[in-house]
């Protein structure tokens, strides 16, 4: 499990979380790495 901390100023803090396999890889990563370019904006967080 990798960790990612979001600061948004001193107000909100967001933590994301992101499984890692037991390779150390990222299925999220591998998926999101074969969207299209506009796929990918458009399932970004926002």
């Amino acid at each position: 499990m990798v960790t990612y901390m979001l600061l948004f100023g001193e107000v909100r803090e967001i933590e994301i979380q992101e499984f890692l396999d037991g390779s150390g890889r990222s299925p999220f990563a591998r998926w999101f790495d074969g969207l299209s370019a506009v796929a990918a904006a458009e399932s970004r967080l926002g």
